[in-house]
C-alpha cells in the first residue's frame, strides 16, 4: 500500500491543491483505497469545494461501507450546505457503525437541536452519549451543554472551559458558551463567543439554536441575533437547505 505521509503533511500546512494532485496520484496507483478519497475530501473541504468533497466521501462509502468516517465526513459537508436531514441521517448511521465515536453522536443531538427546542429528555440523551474519559473533548461538550439545559449554569460554563484546550479549533465550545452568556443576558460575553466560533469556521447553520432567544431574551434577540441569523442566512433556511 502507498503511504499517504506527504499530502498529509501537505493538508496540515494548508497546501491543499498539492495535496489533492498527491492524492490524486495515489488514486492512480491505488484506485480501491478508500482512505485516500477520504484524504482528498479533506483538502477540497479547505478549499469549499463540496461537490468534489461530496464525490469523494462517495466513491469512499462504495468501497468501505461499513466505515463511519465517511458518513461523519458528509455529514459536515451536509451541514454546510444547510441541509440539516442529511447531515443527520449521516451522523446517525456513522454513530450506529461506531458508537465509541461520540462525535457522531454530539452531532446528531445538535442538529435535532436546531429542529427543536431542547429539553431534560436532551439534556439525558446527551448524558448518554459521553466517553467515560472526563478529558474526552467531545464528553467535556456534551455534559456542558446539558448541565445548562439542567439549569447549572456555573457548571455548565466550567465543563465547556474544560473542553477548549482539547481541541485545536473548538467552536462547539464557544457557540455554546455564547448561547449560556446570551441566556444570561450577558451581551458582549454572548457575542464575543459566537464571534469566534464563527472565526473557527462554525457552519453557519448551526446558529439555528439561537432562535429560542426570540421569547427568552427578546431584547437581545432582537438587537443582536435577528441580525446575525440574517447576515447569514439562517432565519430563511428551510429543512432541505437553500
Amino acid at each position: 500500500m502507498l503511504s499517504c505521509s506527504t499530502p498529509l503533511h501537505n493538508i496540515r500546512d494548508g497546501i491543499y491543491e498539492q495535496a489533492i494532485a498527491d492524492y490524486d496520484r495515489a488514486i492512480t496507483l491505488e484506485p480501491s483505497e478508500a482512505d485516500f478519497y477520504g484524504e482528498r475530501a479533506r483538502a477540497y473541504r479547505r478549499l469549499n469545494e463540496y461537490e468534489q468533497v461530496l464525490a469523494d466521501y462517495n466513491h469512499a462509502l462504495e468501497l468501505a461501507p461499513n466505515e463511519n468516517w465517511p458518513y461523519a465526513g458528509r455529514g459536515l459537508i451536509y451541514i454546510w450546505l444547510r441541509d440539516i436531514n442529511r447531515a443527520r441521517t449521516d451522523y446517525t448511521r456513522g454513530w450506529e457503525l461506531n458508537p465509541t465515536n461520540t462525535y457522531n453522536g454530539w452531532m446528531v443531538e445538535w442538529l435535532r437541536m436546531c429542529e427543536e427546542r431542547a429539553d431534560l429528555e436532551t439534556a439525558g440523551r446527551l448524558e448518554n452519549i459521553v466517553a467515560p474519559d472526563l478529558e474526552h473533548y467531545t464528553t467535556c461538550v456534551c455534559r456542558g451543554v446539558a448541565l445548562w439545559i439542567r439549569g447549572d449554569v456555573e457548571e455548565a460554563l466550567a465543563e465547556l472551559g474544560s473542553a477548549i484546550s482539547l481541541d485545536l479549533e473548538p467552536w462547539d465550545v464557544y457557540f455554546w458558551e455564547g448561547m449560556i452568556h446570551a441566556s444570561l443576558g450577558q451581551e458582549e460575553e454572548a457575542m464575543a463567543a459566537i464571534a469566534r466560533a464563527l472565526e473557527l469556521r462554525l457552519p453557519p447553520v448551526l446558529l439555528t439554536p439561537l432562535r429560542w432567544l426570540d421569547k427568552d431574551r427578546p431584547d437581545f434577540y432582537e438587537k443582536y441575533v435577528e441580525p446575525l441569523l440574517t447576515r447569514y442566512n439562517v432565519l430563511t433556511r428551510q429543512k432541505t437547505g437553500e
